[in-house]
């Protein structure tokens, strides 16, 4: 594992603020554009892991 924050913060609020490492940054907001990303509502409704990949080949279009 690999360490992806510099600091992260709570607030009694409920507030959170966290900055990424230098290096790790790139990666991670590059992840939005590689990869699928599926609301946890819709994936409640999937029974196997292909309902996964018809959902994903969605998104895609």
């Amino acid at each position: 594992m690999i360490k992806l924050f510099s600091h992260i913060k709570f607030f009694i609020n409920g507030h959170i603020t966290f900055q990424f490492l230098q290096n790790s940054a790139p990666h991670v907001l590059d992840l939005s554009s590689n990869y699928n990303s599926l609301k946890l509502s819709e994936l409640s409704h999937v029974k196997s892991k292909y309902s996964t990949i018809m959902l994903s080949s969605r998104l895609c279009y």
